[in-house]
């Protein structure tokens, strides 16, 4: 039984590695039968709460110290990584200010309403090209509606707006230095984004929340 805990935590500890940078997740994403197979043998089954698991760092952190994480954890966990990364996939070929643009983000905040999701989400970090992608999305509260007279922003744009910032906000309030380096040299244009778009409403939202966020930051920098 020893032996058997200790092949386990090791080949999770590889498996989870993947996960912690660019080239394991695109090789994941670029391997979708060998992921399957990963995922599906570590479940062991299809009875797993699928909304609950144990964040990433949590994992890695117990198989490091030595203490043995449940295979199917590991398995939804692993499964939870690559939903984001296909996400964040279909992010860099939507065309921008679409419903189908609106329906990746939708996806990408919905992931994050777990800890695991979080998690999974600061993924986005190791994709600077999808992180230049976020920032244009939220100028999209100052487009004019094109179909009509009226000016502001369209529905569709307001949005794409709230749900980009609510996607920054994630990563944003994660304290890793690898968040940190995504996002920090934006943070000039994430402040202008912020302060001069106009999201039609006073309430703590997240772009307000995010505002207030790089406001104090900057503060104390």
């Amino acid at each position: 039984m020893d032996l058997f805990v200790e092949i386990t935590s090791s080949i999770e500890a590889i498996i989870l590695s993947l996960l912690f940078c660019r080239s394991g997740l695109i090789f994941l994403l670029q391997h979708p039968e060998l992921s399957a197979t990963i995922i599906h043998a570590l479940r062991g089954g299809d009875n797993v709460n699928k909304d609950v698991c144990l964040p990433l760092r949590h994992a890695s952190v117990s198989i490091s110290k030595g203490f043995f994480s449940i295979p199917q954890e590991v398995g939804m966990i692993v499964g939870m990584h690559l939903r984001v990364v296909n996400a964040i996939d279909r992010l860099l070929t939507a065309a921008p200010n679409t419903e189908e643009f609106l329906w990746v983000l939708w996806e990408l905040c919905a992931l994050a309403r777990s800890d695991c999701g979080r998690q999974a989400l600061l993924a986005l970090g190791y994709f600077p090209e999808a992180v230049k992608i976020l920032i244009e999305a939220l100028h999209s509260a100052k487009e004019p509606e094109p179909l009509t007279k009226n000016s502001g922003a369209s529905p569709l744009n307001l949005a794409i707006f709230h749900s980009a910032a609510e996607i920054f906000e994630v990563i944003v309030s994660d304290s890793t230095a690898s968040s940190l380096g995504s996002w920090i040299g934006h943070v000039t244009e994430l402040h202008r984004a912020f302060h001069s778009s106009s999201p039609g409403s006073n309430r703590k939202d997240a772009p307000t929340r995010m505002l207030e966020w790089i406001d104090g930051w900057s503060s104390i920098s």
